[in-house]
């Protein structure tokens, strides 16, 4: 026989576990629900942050003085749906937008080139959260944004030929129009600390043999790459001839004001220093022992048109960007319809060719050197030295054959400030 009295508690522990059961089911529920919104919340809150945090620093790149990155900030939140924007980092409502400037947390604290944003929006109320206690919540983000150099710092729109030559690249690599080829077992593209190899983007030309010779100490090789992008490609204001082009032959030659323009159709051996300037070259800078700071050389298509050209051996070229300006950051740009080599193959000091190539040549620098239609000869020893560490270089043909030399770029997570060749990222 059954016991009725069992059967009555059996149902009252169905009962009662089925009453804990849905209270646990929709807490969870609850809770999901307040938690996918918040989630929801915070990815708009970091879309926002990204987009105040590039709007800020490209206000900052652009302007003069100094703008105000709060306005260009609130502007990016609002036009993502937000409201009741505050610069106030302590407020307790409504949409906190924080702007930092130089960056207050993070690898960037203290560098002026970088905008940090913090948002959140406090007491953001629950929608079922608050049956277990949970009011409010405090979704928020954070992102920087600044100025960074173009990922390759080293770029060749057609060929780079390597002999016993080594780039040594930390923070950046090299792209390569056309094909790659190493003369020697020294040719190498590394890391100077080998922590990081340094991506080498080959295109190819024709497809399928793109590198030539020693190519196992190339870098991070990608063979088949995309072609090479101009950082610098309508980002400078083509300069007017100033007029009055003539020789220079004085060993002290220039304007002496960062932004005043000279004309020269001639430079001589003889000049040993360009004083701080704008020039405008119609013809040749021969180089023997020659040093410019605060400069930008602009050279020329025409004829004959500008050009590099070093007399005989054993010779240095020192030159230094203006920090300020449309050209800021940007040392030389020889125009890309003027194609005279900047050559060291023979090297004829005003018309006269050696018997010999010259040996042991140095071009240190900082800012940019862009040749874009350029083709670059140098044998024997030869050495590039940017002065920062890192600087840009952009060339149509390298040439790099025979003799021992180096191309040295580290540290290029630093920037220069103000130069075009610079674009804004989200970094954080």
């Amino acid at each position: 026989m059954t016991n009725p009295t069992l059967r009555s508690d059996e149902r009252g522990q169905i009962l009662v576990f089925t009453a804990v059961s849905l209270v646990a089911l929709m807490g969870f529920t609850a809770l999901t629900i307040d938690a996918s919104f918040m989630y929801d919340r915070r990815n708009k809150l970091y879309a926002a942050a990204d987009a105040a945090a590039k709007s800020a620093a490209f206000a900052m790149q652009r302007s003069t003085s100094a703008p105000n990155l709060q306005t260009f900030a609130n502007h990016e939140f609002a036009i993502s749906g937000f409201t009741g924007m505050t610069g106030n980092c302590s407020a307790t409502s409504g949409t906190v937008v924080c702007v930092h400037n130089p960056p207050l947390n993070g690898p960037y604290t203290g560098n002026p080139h970088f905008v940090e944003v913090i948002a959140s929006q406090p007491s953001t109320p629950t929608f079922f959260g608050r049956v277990l206690g949970w009011l409010t919540a405090n979704p928020g983000a954070r992102a920087v944004a600044g100025f960074v150099n173009p990922s390759a710092c080293i770029i060749i729109n057609q060929d780079l030929r390597i002999g016993n030559f080594q780039f040594t690249l930390d923070g950046c690599g090299i792209q390569v129009g056309e094909n790659l080829q190493g003369d020697n077992p020294n040719s190498e593209v590394a890391d100077p600390n080998g922590a990081n190899t340094p991506p080498v983007e080959v295109v190819g030309d024709p497809p399928g043999s793109p590198c030539i010779g020693y190519c196992d100490q190339m870098g991070d090789l990608h063979l088949g790459a995309a072609a090479p992008t101009d950082p610098l490609a309508g980002k400078l204001p083509t300069p007017a001839n100033p007029g009055g082009c003539g020789p220079a032959t004085a060993p002290v030659v220039g304007p002496g004001n960062p932004d005043a323009w000279v004309c020269f159709d001639n430079i001589s051996p003889a000049v040993t220093t360009l004083l701080a300037g704008n020039y405008y070259i119609t013809g040749t800078i021969n180089i023997d022992n020659l040093r410019g700071d605060d400069v930008f050389l602009f050279l020329a298509n025409g004829v004959p048109g500008g050009r590099f050209n070093v007399v005989q051996e054993n010779k240095f070229l020192h030159l230094t960007a203006h920090t300020t300006g449309p050209y800021a950051g940007v040392v030389v740009w020889q125009e890309i319809a003027d194609t005279n080599p900047f050559s060291c193959i023979n090297c004829p000091p005003l018309g006269i060719t050696e018997p010999f190539p010259p040996n042991h040549f140095t071009i240190e620098w900082d800012g940019a050197f862009y040749l874009p239609g350029v083709d670059q000869d140098f044998k024997n020893h030869m050495t590039f030295t940017p002065l920062n560490g890192c600087a840009l270089f952009i060339t149509r043909n390298l040439n790099l054959e025979n003799g021992n030399g180096g191309f040295t770029n580290v540290n290029c997570a630093n920037l220069f400030p103000g130069a075009a060749f610079l674009s804004i990222a989200v970094t954080e």
